[in-house]
């Protein structure tokens, strides 16, 4: 678990071939019948984000509000930017004092647009599943495995 939270902790945002990538821990969530209705939203939709702007960015932007669970600029397939992004935070609480300290900011001649996310699901009634651009990697060799290490066994 320390060794989880030391890569965590140094290496956060990643670049792998000049490309930014983020490192999230893997949380299992178990979740009751009941429980699921008294879940709470705390994922906000971020639009009109400084097209230069990274995953690591927004996460600057967003953690002086409160505790970022995750942060992510949707990219197109060469990796520009889309304009928009997704932010998680740890709490409803952390997430409602975003969208109203928020959606005041400008930034870099950009007015932030943030709104709570609802998945098209929600929001259409329909939605078709995706093929995930995530990857998570386990059982590291040793525990001071390096970033060089893991990138070369992906080159």
């Amino acid at each position: 678990m320390d060794h989880a939270k030391k890569v965590l902790d140094q290496h956060k945002f990643p670049s792998f071939g000049g490309i930014k990538c983020r490192v999230l821990p893997f949380i299992r969530h178990k979740v009751e019948p009941s429980a699921a209705k008294k879940s709470t939203n705390t994922q906000l939709f971020v639009k009109n984000l400084p097209k230069e702007w990274t995953h690591e960015d927004l996460w600057s932007a967003f953690e002086k509000i409160g505790k970022v669970v995750s942060a992510k600029v949707s990219v197109d397939p060469e990796f520009n930017s889309r304009g928009y992004g997704f932010v998680q935070f740890d709490s409803e609480a952390s997430m409602q004092k975003a969208i109203e300290e928020m959606s005041k900011n400008e930034v870099n001649g950009c007015k932030l647009s943030v709104c709570e996310y609802v998945s098209k699901l929600e929001r259409t009634g329909t939605a078709k599943p995706r093929c995930s651009t995530n990857l998570y990697v386990k059982n590291f060799p040793q525990p001071d495995f390096t970033e060089q290490e893991l990138q070369s066994c992906f080159a």
